[in-house]
């Protein structure tokens, strides 16, 4: 079992899997989300391993939330996932039929955990890490 703790600043730190995160839940599109990220010292969440996908996934499933949330990976030329520091990404969870429609920004869909590529300017729920 993780321990969390919860921290003064509303960020959830899961010291088991090197995890400082908060999802929001307020709507934004894909930029103004990553600059509230960073105005808060960080960025949206990579998932770039599968304990901190799992934990994300199941910490928001467990509290019943249903929704997409933007997340910090992006496709490059529209075909290459990476993330947002450009990092490749490995063995992404594409939901069925993604990536599909040559977006440039990809979201998670809670409950299933699985990713899309998704239009930037579309108003979604995110998760910042730090």
């Amino acid at each position: 079992m993780n321990t969390i703790l919860w921290l003064s600043d509303g960020f959830i730190n899961v010291p088991s899997i090197n995890l400082t995160f908060q999802a929001i839940s307020s709507g934004l599109h894909y930029k103004a989300a990553q600059t509230v990220c960073v105005e808060g010292s960080g960025h949206l969440i990579y998932l770039n391993t599968a304990a901190k996908q799992s934990y994300i996934t199941d910490h928001l499933s467990n509290a019943g939330i249903s929704a997409e949330f933007h997340i910090g990976g992006q496709m490059l030329n529209a075909v290459t996932p990476t993330w947002l520091d450009g990092t490749a990404i490995v063995n992404p969870p594409w939901a069925p039929g993604e990536p599909h429609n040559n977006a440039k920004c990809i979201s998670m869909i809670i409950p299933s955990g699985e990713w899309k590529d998704d239009d930037c300017t579309a108003v979604k729920q995110y998760i910042c890490e730090k």
